[in-house]
């Protein structure tokens, strides 16, 4: 047993940060309740690889911390419906919403305009350590900006896609999850006030594998008027849930950003089926038409 072991740390050095890693986490939470130790919902491209170090063996910026990855949540009896049979291409790990809510959880998202930029830089990088033998959108990414949003906006697997850009921040069932929301536009500010709320360690650090690569220093220069309409039709509920657009990006004062309590959270449902989300029953856009029809 301890041969296979050392035989597999051998073979996959990252075997052995992970070990190293656990135990850390595990000497760090001693004492501590789950309830006092963020649980971190990475969704993809908004900065996560910063905020939890997960690639190399430094300590992330809040410690301790408990890194869920790119994780599906499913119901609370742990039933998988349609959201966890798509298989997109980074999701890796499935967890019922029973189990998620014995942690304080909390997750970052992104300007859309701008997330969508980045994940086109993302895609159009030949990495095996990352993406293999190149991302599901690494022909397409080296095309104009344009069609390469068209593309994304007109299937329905994998993700990104015409659904919401955020989707892991609910569960199977459309119920929200996540307890404290950072933007990834403010990402030191926001975990420097969760640490001070949870009483945990913040660092604020270095930052690697920023992605810049071939995109732009500000993204509204890949944008035209109709592809801005069309990302404004498309991915609409993400803007208007979590407060952006295309000219400011965040827009202060709105939208969801730092705690949420607990009546707020219950009322935010993502209905998956129609492809709009609900805060108190109501269309979080009213009556404008989703992609969805």
């Amino acid at each position: 047993m301890l041969s296979t072991v050392v035989r597999n740390i051998i073979r996959k050095p990252r075997t052995l940060l992970e070990v190293n890693r656990k135990l850390r986490l595990k000497l760090a939470m001693s004492g501590r309740s789950s309830r006092s130790v963020p649980v971190f919902l990475h969704v993809p491209k908004t900065g996560g690889t910063y905020l939890s170090r997960v690639h190399n063996a430094g300590r992330p910026v809040l410690w301790p911390l408990r890194y869920l990855g790119h994780a599906l949540i499913g119901s609370a009896d742990g039933h998988h419906g349609p959201l966890m049979t798509e298989t997109p291409w980074v999701w890796s790990k499935f967890i019922t919403k029973k189990d998620l809510r014995r942690n304080f959880v909390f997750s970052v998202c992104r300007n859309p305009f701008d997330l969508l930029v980045s994940y086109r830089a993302h895609a159009s990088k030949y990495d095996p350590a990352v993406t293999g033998e190149g991302s599901h959108d690494f022909d397409a990414s080296h095309g104009d900006f344009g069609d390469f949003v068209k593309r994304l906006a007109d299937r329905e697997c994998p993700w990104p896609n015409r659904r919401m850009l955020h989707f892991q921040m609910f569960a199977d069932d459309g119920e929200f999850v996540v307890d404290w929301v950072f933007r990834n536009e403010s990402l030191d500010d926001d975990a420097e006030a969760l640490a001070n709320h949870l009483g945990v360690e913040y660092s604020r650090l270095e930052r690697l594998r920023t992605g810049r690569g071939n995109r732009p220093k500000d993204y509204r220069e890949m944008y035209t008027d109709s592809l801005v309409d069309l990302v404004e039709r498309t991915w609409g509920d993400d803007l208007a849930l979590f407060g952006y657009d295309f000219e400011s990006g965040p827009v202060e004062g709105q939208g969801l950003h730092g705690p949420i309590d607990d009546d707020r959270r219950r009322s935010i449902r993502y209905d998956r089926g129609r492809g709009l989300v609900r805060v108190g029953g109501e269309p979080i856009r009213g009556s404008v038409p989703t992609a969805f029809g």
